[in-house]
């Protein structure tokens, strides 16, 4: 049999660490994108014989993995124990215990298994499974760290109902299991009838606005990927209105509630700032010109209705959001794996970035500050050129950066959108969430990588 030990200590007492591991959404927010793990069903660790269900993906292959909780004891510790998967056998527990004159917590996770054909496999590939769960643990180790400074830092204050649109994207998966960790009730809104939430067709202007009657907050993030297609003349059309009708017809069913909810936060870009080459800016810097920095203008122009509504309107100003699960990053990390990298066109374009676990923090920081308003930078303290991206990605993941993408080539392959989404520069800070105590998580680009990818 191998055995696996992790131990894990945390600032906060033993009430709040179990606390926050029975909240919704925990073992997706302990899972890192870079293990390929889907949950299909989730069962309370804390109920008799509940079940997780996972399918786990390892160089290509999906392996289903049944787990069963039991011997759970609040504020001691629980087990889960293979039912069917790729385990021969598979146990693992979980320990909590005091520290500190009950100020701290250790958690102590123990992992038995033991592989199919143990006696040959234990002793070849148990060695690399092992490296695998250190990768885990560590991943889960920082998490653990940095959501739980959330969860207390905010214990006190009301926890809010909220509606999600564009819950299936990038952001929104991330951000709805991350507000739900932190007690928050999420109900996303959805395009199809007889999935759970709200339904709503922007399309077709179909939205029930009484059935957002009641929700402390509302968060857009809905809009047409802005790179999913070329931009001919009708698809910028279509990115203009999957943005600014959507935003229009919640809009207009907030204003006609009776109780209305506190904050509505909008998702928009730093592309609002267009191609400014080495210029400093911050959210009071003009816009810039350019298709991005219109679509980002008038997208915004389209929450002023609720400016004299009393209702507090944010404009999130995302930056290149880094995340191995979709995004920028997922596009070019196997071409940097298979030692392709390089840098785009010159490679001094400015490259304004921010972690994804950065971006539900500075979200959870908005909810929480009522002196926030208008709009917000969402971007690390630190942008860089492509050139420093491309080495500082090379460095991590131990791979060559020596194949530059000439802007030629690429204005040939994507023109208008290889000059405004590629070469454009934008050196772009979070001032406001600076100056309202917003702390970083992920302020340094190589420690960025380095916990997305488990490096």
């Amino acid at each position: 049999m191998v055995t696996c030990k992790f131990t894990t200590k945390l600032p906060y007492n033993i009430s709040t660490v179990f606390d926050w591991h029975k909240q919704d959404g925990i073992f997706e927010r302990l899972t890192p994108a870079f293990v390929n793990v889907k949950v299909n069903t989730m069962g309370k660790f804390y109920e008799a014989n509940s079940c997780v269900q996972l399918t786990v993906i390892k160089h290509g292959i999906p392996m289903q993995f049944k787990l069963r909780h039991s011997d759970f004891v609040e504020g001691v510790g629980f087990k889960d124990s293979q039912i069917t998967g790729p385990f021969s056998f598979y146990q693992h527990s979980h320990q909590f215990s005091s520290i500190d004159d009950n100020l701290g917590t250790v958690i102590n996770d123990t992992i038995n298994f033991d592989l199919p054909l143990k006696h040959v496999s234990n002793a070849f590939g148990g060695f690399y499974i092992k490296s695998d769960f250190t990768k885990l643990f560590a991943y889960r180790s920082q998490i653990m760290h940095q959501d739980l400074k959330y969860f207390t830092k905010y214990k006190e204050n009301p926890k809010m109902k909220i509606a999600l649109t564009g819950a299936s994207g990038l952001i929104g998966k991330s951000l709805k299991t991350f507000l739900s960790s932190q007690s928050h009730q999420v109900i996303p809104m959805v395009r199809h009838k007889n999935t759970e939430g709200i339904y709503w067709n922007p399309e077709l202007g179909e939205l029930d606005f009484s059935q957002l009657e009641g929700f402390d907050a509302i968060i857009h993030l809905a809009g047409e990927n802005i790179a999913n297609s070329p931009w001919t003349k009708s698809q910028k059309t279509k990115l203009i209105n999957s943005r600014t009708v959507s935003t229009k017809l919640i809009t207009d069913a907030i204003a006609q509630l009776q109780n209305k909810p506190k904050i509505f936060m909008c998702a928009s870009a730093i592309g609002y700032y267009g191609d400014r080459g080495s210029e400093s800016l911050d959210e009071h810097s003009l816009s810039g010109s350019g298709f991005l920095a219109d679509l980002c203008k008038a997208w915004e122009s389209s929450t002023g209705v609720l400016n004299t509504s009393g209702i507090r309107t944010v404009n999130l100003r995302i930056g290149l959001v880094l995340s191995p699960a979709g995004g920028v990053l997922a596009k070019i990390l196997p071409i940097f794996n298979l030692g392709g990298g390089g840098n785009l066109g010159n490679g001094k374009q400015y490259m304004s970035w921010i972690a994804i676990d950065d971006i539900l923090g500075s979200v959870l920081h908005i909810l929480n500050t009522d002196t926030i308003n208008g709009a917000v930078n969402l971007v690390s303290p630190n942008p860089v050129t492509n050139s420093e991206f491309t080495k500082i990605l090379g460095k991590v993941i131990s791979r060559p950066t020596i194949f530059p993408v000439p802007e030629i080539a690429l204005k040939l392959l994507l023109g208008q959108m290889a000059q405004e989404l590629l070469l454009a520069s934008s050196k772009v800070y979070p001032k406001i969430l600076e100056n309202t105590g917003y702390e970083f998580a992920y302020p340094d680009l190589e420690l960025a990588f380095r916990h997305l990818l488990g490096k």
